[in-house]
C-alpha cells in the first residue's frame, strides 16, 4: 500500500534518511543505508506476522 511506508515510519525518519542518503560518499555507505532498512522492515514484518500470539499473551489474565 502507497500509504504503509509513511505511517510506518513517519516524515521525520524519512526526511532523516533522505539526508544521510545525500551525504553518503562512498558505494558502502549507501549500502549501510539500505542495510538499515532491510533490518527495520525485517522487524516490522516479524512483529505483524507474530501481532495475533502476542495479543493473545497480552489478553491472558495475569496469574496470581
Amino acid at each position: 500500500m502507497p500509504l504503509t511506508i509513511p505511517l510506518l515510519t513517519g516524515p521525520a525518519t524519512i526526511s532523516t534518511i533522505v539526508i544521510y542518503a545525500e551525504k553518503t560518499r562512498h558505494w558502502w555507505q549507501l549500502g549501510v543505508l539500505v542495510g538499515y532498512g532491510v533490518v527495520i522492515g525485517l522487524a516490522v514484518w516479524l512483529a505483524f506476522s507474530l501481532s495475533g500470539r502476542i495479543a493473545k499473551v497480552l489478553a491472558r489474565p495475569a496469574s496470581t
